[in-house]
């Protein structure tokens, strides 16, 4: 049985579509530029196109970092937060998970600790994780950083009995990194169509599928 589920935050659990979208329209407007309709900002985020390409698209801003500084400076301030909702599904099956005796690793890459904590807590989910693995790091660091932080803060990891959920190759590369059978969902910032190259251990719509293929598989 895997007894232990390292889980990311933003993607597998959280839609944050809404968050993500009124935080790059506010700053193109600020900037002069005119925002992506959200449906065609959306599609090119999950077609990994890179921000420059995607602020020539929006008006022409420039990409000379003040975009940049302005999302990391925002992106996890509170009136922002406020518009994450919980993916369908996922409260009733991080509790199922529980209820089996899975022990729930929440494993994110989030800045603001204090921040992190009280969108957790309002949103009623802090209650089902032995432990929140804040993970500061870079773009470049990332699945690496993810995977030593885990590593350090969580005892007693059995490789043999441990999922790694995730949306992105992030998640598959720290997974593989720690030595876990990975599984990715498509409901996040990647293509379904795209993550199965990856070519994960299971690739599933969301956590809600993700749970009934585990008692398919009876693990």
């Amino acid at each position: 049985m895997l007894d232990s589920l390292i889980l990311d935050l933003d993607g597998p659990i959280l839609d944050g579509r809404q968050r993500q979208y009124r935080c790059y329209s506010d700053i193109v407007l600020e900037l002069g530029g005119l925002p992506l309709a959200i449906d065609e900002y959306w599609s090119l985020k999950r077609k990994r196109i890179d921000h420059a390409e995607l602020l020539c698209r929006s008006g022409g801003v420039p990409s000379d970092g003040a975009f940049q500084r302005a999302w990391l400076e925002r992106i996890e301030l509170p009136d922002y937060l406020r518009l994450d909702v919980v993916q369908t599904g996922v409260r009733e099956t991080l509790s199922a998970w529980r209820h089996e005796g899975r022990r729930l690793i929440l494993a994110t890459m989030r800045q603001s600790e204090s921040n992190l904590i009280a969108q957790l807590s309002s949103l009623t989910l802090l209650e089902f994780f032995e432990y929140v693995v804040q993970v500061r790091g870079n773009t470049a660091t990332a699945a690496k950083d993810k995977a030593s932080e885990v590593a350090r803060r969580v005892p007693n990891l059995g490789a043999g009995g441990t999922l790694w959920i995730g949306d992105t190759e992030v998640d598959l590369e720290a997974g593989r990194a720690v030595g876990t059978v990975v599984a990715l969902v498509g409901c996040g910032i990647r293509e379904a169509s795209w993550l199965a190259t990856l070519d994960p251990d299971f690739l599933e719509d969301d956590l809600p599928a993700l749970e009934k293929c585990l008692k398919r598989c009876h693990i």
